[in-house]
């Protein structure tokens, strides 16, 4: 049986001012790593008025995700955009994709 696909969500609390910085950070580097390592699509989105970020991940499987923030090229990476939090640990959520389609 083929690994099943899923999507992954973390929320961060990101420091009052340092909102550009750590967009720019997961723009740049998180997302161009995570897509070498089986992210198929990622995304980041602002809470409007807010600084609470929420950044998805669509993975081939849970062992892609895995070996993703277990690399030694990540670990630091993330580890500067945790930095950037005012919680040092995100809140995660993951979700077995049953279907996905264009609206």
């Amino acid at each position: 049986m083929a690994p099943k696909a899923f999507l992954s969500t973390s929320t961060f609390h990101v420091r009052p001012g340092k909102e550009r910085e750590f967009a720019k950070l997961w723009e740049e580097t998180v997302c161009n790593l995570a897509t070498k390592a089986g992210c198929t699509k990622a995304g980041i989105y602002c809470k409007a008025g807010s600084t609470i970020y929420m950044t998805t991940g669509h993975w081939q499987s849970e062992q892609a995700f895995n070996n993703f923030f277990n690399s030694p090229e990540a670990k630091p990476v993330i580890e500067k955009a945790l930095a950037l939090c005012s919680k040092n640990t995100p809140d995660r959520m993951f979700y077995e994709i049953i279907q996905e389609r264009a609206a």
